[in-house]
């Protein structure tokens, strides 16, 4: 299934996704000061992409500057973790995984179809079961 330009993520919403992913874990929500922490950007940088997000229907904005993935937030921060750890792994094999910036991989994903991204993540996922022996 190719993106379409509706649909289409950018780098910066896809490290957003990631950050609020990984920061959620536990069910509590994200505040927007930890968001900007994590991000390294200012507060209104935040609460701007988070108005994107809340419009895109991938976060759900609460009183207090608390912010939630919704359930389709949740599938696609899911989706593009995989698509991540995919193009990490093959950047790893050639460039040491210090050089690699968060921002630089999430530019490669915007850059692919989720054709070329499934296919990749496919790919990678067979090579590891070629290589076990049980």
């Amino acid at each position: 299934m190719a993106n379409t330009n509706a649909n289409k993520l950018s780098a910066s919403h896809i490290r957003y996704l990631l950050v609020l992913k990984k920061l959620a874990a536990s069910d509590l929500g994200v505040r927007s000061v930890e968001l900007a922490a994590e991000l390294g950007v200012s507060k209104p940088s935040v609460c701007n992409m988070l108005c994107v997000l809340a419009e895109m229907k991938l976060v759900d904005k609460q009183p207090r500057s608390i912010v939630y993935l919704t359930q389709a937030g949740n599938q696609m921060a899911e989706k593009y973790s995989e698509y991540y750890d995919a193009v990490f792994a093959i950047l790893t094999k050639y460039i040491s995984p210090k050089c690699i910036s968060p921002e630089s991989v999430c530019s490669l994903i915007a850059g692919m179809t989720e054709d070329s991204l499934e296919e990749l993540c496919f790919s990678i996922t067979n090579k590891a079961n070629e290589t076990k022996i049980f």
